[in-house]
């Protein structure tokens, strides 16, 4: 049946709400909780607790998570229905109590049959600057940017409202996120040049393409948190596949400093990859084993599909035609991992920002700026550096 309750569950006479908070020596790795009876009967009341879970070694807040829980009495007492426990969490980015919340405010507004696109504007005025900030635009996108936001802000039926514009002009609709996309994506370009350019670290391109991860284009379709997906292994950031949900590991390395991927073996005359191409893809396909291996745990435990995953790797520049072609050979030889320059990203980046040009007429109303005027030049952020 689960755990007893003791006395605990029979001192509740009202509904109220319980609060307590851990110190670290008795309960390191949880900071406290928030509880409160929702429903009181004779044999059986249901509980909602509010957890919050902090890391042990930092003290920082890691995550929160909310449960349900339904207490019953039995002739030995009070305890917990283990098969009525619902736990929802805030957990490596899913945010599943605040969709909880969102649904709950917006029930009185769902009245009739369809579907509804339920936005959250709480603080949005506190979050406008830094959105106007985030895109640029040309001052005619931001000045219409600035109207929708300030509509939104306001007008106390700002969510149907953005669901009638959806539902009464879709090309419009698109079109406006469109152009927000447009201006994100073309500042984003602009600083993977400057970055291809400057031969940074490491470090700088993991953290820059996983939040800029459509450059890989439409074959992926969502990022995947998690990336100590096994033991023994901790990947740059795993992609899920649009066409069948399987994921891909992606291993990003350096540009070289525009050194060459394949060296030249002067006494036959032709190339070998080089050592540093070489390291890259073993390192992958060693991950690409230890998946394998571990298979049906994470399938089962995660939810994730890795059966025959498959890998690409990011490495230096394009080169010569020679080196090139060297590097359409060598992946035509591999079977599960793929190697890409820097510049064949940047051409990815660069044809999808074409395409969103040709498909969305708005792009020329509101005349943003061609790619090459954004200002690429300000300083990048140190991913490992806190703010």
């Amino acid at each position: 049946m689960g755990k007893r309750l003791g006395d605990y569950a029979q001192s509740f006479d009202a509904i109220l709400v319980k609060v307590r908070e851990f110190d670290t020596a008795s309960k390191p790795d949880i900071a406290g909780y928030k509880t409160v009876v929702l429903r009181k009967m004779i044999r059986d009341y249901r509980v909602a607790t509010y957890w919050t879970f902090r890391n042990r070694h930092t003290q920082e807040v890691h995550h929160h998570s909310l449960t349900l829980r339904t207490i019953r009495h039995y002739k030995r007492g009070w305890e917990e229905d283990e098969c009525l426990k619902i736990t929802i969490t805030d957990q490596d980015g899913q945010n599943e109590m605040q969709r909880l919340v969102d649904f709950l405010v917006s029930l009185p507004d769902l009245c009739e049959e369809g579907e509804y696109l339920v936005i959250n504007s709480e603080n949005l005025s506190d979050r406008m600057g830094q959105i106007l900030q985030a895109v640029s635009c040309s001052d005619q996108s931001v000045m219409l940017i600035a109207q929708i936001l300030s509509w939104v802000n306001t007008d106390a039926n700002a969510n149907m409202g953005l669901v009638k514009l959806a539902s009464d002009d879709r090309d419009r609709a698109k079109s406006l996120v469109a152009a927000l996309n447009f201006g994100r994506y073309s500042k984003a370009l602009a600083q993977l040049r400057n970055m291809v350019e400057r031969n940074l670290q490491e470090r700088f391109y993991q953290k820059f393409l996983e939040d800029n991860y459509w450059m890989f284009g439409s074959e992926y379709s969502e990022l995947i948190s998690k990336r100590a997906l096994s033991l023994g292994m901790q990947t740059d950031f795993p992609l899920r596949r649009t066409v069948d949900g399987y994921l891909d590991i992606i291993e990003i390395k350096t540009p070289l400093d525009g050194s060459p991927l394949f060296d030249i073996d002067k006494s036959h005359n032709n190339l070998f990859p080089g050592r540093e191409l070489t390291r890259a893809v073993a390192q992958a396909s060693n991950y690409l084993s230890i998946l394998e291996a571990d298979q049906y745990r994470i399938e089962l435990q995660d939810k994730l599909k890795v059966d025959k995953v498959r890998a690409k790797v990011v490495i230096g520049r394009d080169g010569i035609d020679a080196q090139i072609k060297a590097l359409r050979a060598y992946n035509a030889d591999q079977a599960r991992v793929e190697v890409i320059t820097y510049d064949q990203l940047v051409r990815i980046a660069e044809r999808i920002l074409d395409i969103m040009a040709e498909e969305n007429p708005l792009l020329e109303q509101v005349e943003i700026e061609s790619i090459e005027e954004f200002d690429a030049s300000e300083d990048v952020t140190d991913p490992g550096v806190v703010q």
